[in-house]
Formats: C-alpha cells, sequence, structure tokens
C-alpha cells in the first residue's frame, strides 16, 4: 500500500454485538461510517460464543463499506480496538477459525479457576501476571480450547 496523501484515519472497533468502521479526516470529521451486527451463542447456561468467521467477514464488510464511500480510500493510519478477553484459535495453513470465539463473558472455566486457587496459585499469577484468577481472563480460555479442541493440545505443542 503507497502512503495516502488523504492523511484520513480508519477507526475499527470490533465489538461484542457488532462491527462498527469509520474513515475520520485530518480535521476529525467522520466522512464514512458502517457498521454489521453480530449475534451471540449462548450453547449452554453461562456459555457465550461467537461464530468467528463471522467476527472477520464483519470487519472486513465495514471497512469496504467505508472505503468504497470516498474518492482516495488508502488512510493514513488504522486505530483498531476489539473485544479482549475474547478468544479464538485459527489453523495457521488453513487461516481458517479451529473453534467459535468464546466470549469475554462466558463463564466454561469457572471450574478450571476455582482449582487454580485450590492449589494455591493465585499469588503466583497474580505477581506475573497483575491480574487475578477469572474465567474473565483469556489464559483460562485458552486453556479450555486446547483441552477441548480435538487434536488441539498437541497441535499446539508442534508449534
Amino acid at each position: 500500500m503507497m502512503a495516502s496523501k488523504s492523511g484520513n484515519i480508519l477507526a475499527i472497533d470490533q465489538g461484542t454485538t457488532n462491527t462498527k468502521v469509520l474513515l475520520v479526516n485530518p480535521g476529525g470529521n467522520v466522512i464514512a461510517r458502517a457498521a454489521r451486527k453480530l449475534p451471540l451463542s449462548f450453547p449452554q447456561p453461562t456459555w457465550v460464543e461467537q461464530d468467528a468467521t463471522e467476527i472477520w467477514q464483519s470487519v472486513c464488510e465495514a471497512i469496504d463499506e467505508c472505503l468504497t464511500a470516498v474518492d482516495d480510500p488508502r488512510p493514513a493510519a488504522i486505530a483498531l480496538t476489539n473485544q479482549r478477553e475474547s478468544v479464538v484459535l485459527w489453523d495457521r495453513q488453513s487461516g481458517r477459525p479451529l473453534s467459535p470465539a468464546i466470549g469475554w463473558q462466558c463463564r466454561r472455566t469457572v471450574d478450571f479457576c476455582s482449582q487454580l486457587r485450590a492449589r494455591g496459585l493465585e499469588s503466583f499469577l497474580a505477581e506475573r501476571t497483575v491480574l487475578g484468577v477469572d474465567p474473565l481472563f483469556s489464559a483460562s480460555k485458552m486453556n479450555w480450547m486446547l483441552d477441548h479442541i480435538p487434536d488441539c493440545r498437541r497441535r499446539a505443542e508442534l508449534g
């Protein structure tokens, strides 16, 4: 991509229930906007998931809509915010998700977090991560995926 003469900023907000994209000019004015709604899935009580492919498609579609609305679609910069504690594992070769995205508000790892506390690991983990032991945080979700996606832990260990 060549440097843009426009100085526009493409702002992407990939949130839990929608993806919003704005194209902002150097004066701070919004010159294009797009949004895509996203569904949530609740496969079990307290579990929250999303289709990772749908999330990605919503981002691509909203970006395309904004950039086709202006004469110079090359942004000078891109700003991004996302769901942060939601987790997706992708297959390196295919580029496809290995499972649904586990949402930040999902509580499926409550038992695992309780086990960490029972083993006296809460202080150890807090010292190293500055985070408490809570299903909100992505590490417990990643551990769950490694244990519950067929062949995932072995594949991860092999790189």
